[in-house]
């Protein structure tokens, strides 16, 4: 991440848009000197979608921003006809930089390159595209997934059902995430892969497809989230079953419910920081500057684990901390909270009690 941060940006306006094709003001009328930016989501009803905008829309008031910079957040559905449709509007607008979170790893690459053609400076983030054309930033999800094929192999003794989740259909890193644990627990363990559900990163369908699994599949002895642990938790704890061994993304809810509970053993990763579009919209002016000299194709190894046996970090070849409350969790904030959202040297911070959406 340390290769994206520049030295100069500006202060943003933002507006957070539920419809392709309404953007907040013509970016064309602003008429004040400054880059145009326009933020692309294809939304996704999770919790970090929604903090990564409440990021943007606070970091853009910092004096860091000043004078430079007006930004505009448009949320699409999460389609790539839906967002090649919003990409093309953007372009009309006269944006100078797209930044985007896309909703297919190929198909909006034709409306990128539209987009590229008519003079804007685009960075995809997040979810990114398959595409070599396109500057990009992404967390490295293979290395997660194996981390996190490992403590199981390690907590399971290699033996036993394990479930996985698939993610969201299509989306690249649901696949990233999915694929590698597989493909290690085949290799390295006499475990069997008993059931699979689309947890789409959000807290419902998760929930609701290890339910099935577990209706399925009456010994599980560790479940692989892509989204949120404490669901998974929960729903094995309100089914009277042993909980089993789980791994899952960096949510505040799993060392709320960690310490509250204290009934089941978890790793949890956390990498994909929420402020990720403003560090995207950096390396766009950056770019747009000739200032920029780093990779075409960035990918953030920087990843913190967190894990209620944190000594078997050094069984697997990683550091990890212990659940803390108001260190690696708030009792008091949001279950859905993803803290910190920039890396701390970033040159733009925001205050944890700010960050609400």
């Amino acid at each position: 991440m340390k290769k994206i941060i520049a030295l100069l940006l500006a202060v943003v306006l933002v507006f957070a848009l539920v419809a392709c094709a309404k953007t907040a003001a013509p970016a064309e009328e602003k008429g004040d000197g400054k880059y145009k930016v326009a933020l692309s989501n294809s939304f996704i009803g999770n919790d970090w979608r929604q903090e990564m905008q409440a990021a943007a829309a606070l970091a853009v008031k910092d004096p860091y921003y000043a004078d430079r910079v007006t930004l505009d957040i448009i949320d699409c559905d999460n389609t790539p006809e839906a967002q090649t449709a919003s990409i093309d509007a953007i372009v009309e607008k006269g944006y100078d930089i797209l930044v985007i979170d896309c909703a297919s790893s190929t198909g909006v690459d034709n409306a990128l390159k539209r987009a590229e053609q008519a003079g804007l400076t685009v960075v995809e983030f997040d979810s990114v595209s398959d595409s070599d054309d396109f500057y990009k930033i992404e967390n490295d999800w293979v290395y997660v997934s194996e981390i996190c094929a490992k403590y199981i192999a390690e907590m399971c003794g290699g033996k036993g059902n394990y479930v996985m989740d698939r993610g969201l259909n299509g989306n690249a890193i649901a696949q990233n995430l999915y694929q590698p644990c597989v493909d290690y627990l085949t290799a390295n363990t006499d475990m069997q892969l008993v059931a699979e559900f689309e947890g789409q990163f959000a807290e419902g369908p998760a929930e609701q497809g290890i339910t099935a699994a577990m209706t399925a599949n009456p010994q599980i002895d560790a479940v692989f989230s892509q989204g949120y642990i404490a669901c998974i938790a929960r729903a094995f704890r309100n089914a009277g079953k042993a909980i089993p061994v789980i791994t899952g993304n960096g949510m505040n809810g799993t060392g709320i419910d960690v310490v509250e509970n204290g009934d089941y053993n978890c790793l949890q990763w956390n990498c994909n920081l929420a402020g990720i579009g403003v560090v995207a919209m950096e390396m766009a002016i950056n770019i747009r500057e000739g200032k920029y000299t780093g990779d075409k194709h960035v990918i953030n190894r920087d990843v913190s684990w967190n894990a209620t046996n944190p000594d078997i970090g050094s069984k697997i070849g990683i550091t990890c901390q212990a659940f803390e409350d108001g260190k690696t969790y708030f009792s008091d904030k949001p279950a859905g909270l993803q803290w910190p959202v920039f890396e701390p040297d970033f040159p733009v911070q925001i205050n944890i009690d700010d960050l609400t959406w």
